[in-house]
């Protein structure tokens, strides 16, 4: 993506547009900013802007996806994510282990799970709240209309769409690097039937060499 538009800025139609508007729409636009037609510079990037946003938005999975995330690169979304997923959980296993006071009876990584679990449980609870909210909205944007020119209210209201479509995308982020931290965290163990404490490493079962491995004098 090149600019800050919206792929459906990007085409010139809704976010409620239907398929055959968004064909319509690109059909129209591909015209007027082919490379062959538009000899001005950035001619090619904004023709390949404009197919982007259409591969996209004619697909329903990749759509949808777009409308949760605001994302077009999806395999540097997922990378995101990923990141994201491993960074939550080095943090809070190094939160956790400062206020854990006998490390050889307790696992972080079963708390750590539990707190994933209920973050993921909390954002679904509230995502359907929000999206019927935004409905709300939209439905109040349909009913006002002005003879002026410009119409305030539908400014303001789209401001508030735009709003909860921020926090939206944000809880469908939430959930997908809280879901991936799940799933890499089924590859860590953590051993409490050890106690570190308790270890004596001058014994030659332990360090047969002595102490740090070293050569004996």
């Amino acid at each position: 993506m090149t600019d800050n538009t919206t792929l459906y800025q990007r085409l010139g139609v809704a976010q409620t547009a239907t398929v055959d508007e968004i064909k319509t729409a690109y059909r129209t636009a591909a015209k007027t900013c082919h490379p062959d037609n538009d000899q001005s510079d950035g001619a090619a990037s904004r023709f390949n802007d404009l197919n982007d946003a259409f591969n996209i938005l004619v697909d329903p999975e990749r759509r949808a996806r777009y409308d949760r995330t605001g994302i077009e690169d999806e395999n540097a979304y997922t990378q995101q994510i990923l990141a994201e997923a491993h960074s939550l959980i080095v943090s809070t296993f190094m939160s956790l282990i400062e206020k854990i006071p006998d490390p050889t009876k307790v696992n972080p990584f079963h708390h750590i799970r539990n707190a994933l679990t209920a973050r993921i449980a909390d954002l679904n609870n509230s995502i359907p709240n929000t999206e019927r909210e935004r409905l709300r909205f939209s439905l109040i944007r349909q009913r006002v209309s002005t003879k002026h020119t410009n119409n305030l209210v539908h400014v303001a209201i789209d401001q508030k769409i735009a709003a909860i479509d921020t926090l939206l995308r944000t809880s469908y982020k939430s959930i997908a690097v809280n879901e991936s931290a799940l799933m890499i965290l089924d590859q860590y163990e953590y051993r409490v039937d050890v106690d570190l404490f308790r270890i004596d490493y001058t014994s030659p079962s332990v360090n047969p060499k002595g102490s740090f491995g070293g050569r004996q004098g």
